[in-house]
């Protein structure tokens, strides 16, 4: 069945360049040589599709900035994804999560997986879910990210551990701020040899405490003990 979002705006930018002409599924699907149909199902995620097809229509949907209008066919419900339940901390992630969810009526699923640590299914399952958007406790790969672009499917990643490119958005904890302060606390209460027991080198709060740490140390004029 054909999409009948073809005379809709889409997100980005305009058909050949032309800001003043909307992308839309028809200009995708003549781009791409195929039916509109054929667009519909690559962009509802439905088989039928051979793989340099979708891969060719995939390409022209992200070039172009396509999106599908109103979040049609996207389920009301945000997909929470974990590497790892283990801890109290995700527990208080979910409950937070939870709690704005339900003021704006809307659902919450929890996965469990590594994403692109893992074998591909697990992901291929939350992108044919069609979640309304997806929040990542854990780093996206660049195929990952873009197959949520190409769905239209919104999503943020939650503390991240490496750095991000400038175009992912993301939240995170004020780990830099949290070193410095506890460190000036404990500065302030005339403790002149503060150690700081940190985590590996190559996780990005880790690196962002101790930073932190040493800015306070330098601030009240105390070395840094290695």
């Amino acid at each position: 069945m054909a999409d009948h979002a073809a005379d809709e705006p889409a997100a980005g930018g305009g058909a050949a360049g032309d800001a003043s002409r909307p992308v839309t599924i028809a200009y995708i699907a003549e781009s791409a040589g195929v039916s509109v149909p054929t667009v519909s199902k690559v962009i509802n995620g439905k088989s039928g599709v051979s793989a340099d097809t979708r891969a060719r229509v995939e390409e022209l949907v992200n070039r172009h900035g396509y999106r599908k209008p109103g979040g049609a066919n996207r389920n009301n419900v945000v997909e929470l994804v974990f590497r790892e339940l283990k801890d109290m901390w995700a527990v208080e992630i979910i409950r937070g999560v939870e709690r704005v969810a339900r003021r704006h009526r809307v659902g919450v699923m929890v996965s469990e997986f590594g994403l692109h640590d893992t074998p591909a299914p697990h992901w291929d399952d939350t992108v044919a879910r069609r979640p309304n958007c997806v929040l990542s406790v854990a780093q996206l790969s660049a195929d990952e990210r873009a197959q949520l672009k190409a769905k239209g499917i919104p999503f943020v990643v939650f503390d991240p551990t490496a750095e991000l490119p400038d175009d992912v958005p993301f939240v995170g904890a004020t780990n830099w701020s949290g070193g410095r302060t506890a460190t000036r606390h404990l500065t302030e209460l005339g403790h002149r040899r503060i150690a700081m027991i940190s985590g590996p080198e190559d996780v990005l709060c880790c690196t962002a405490r101790l930073d932190g740490y040493r800015s306070a140390l330098r601030a009240a004029g105390l070395p840094a003990d290695p």
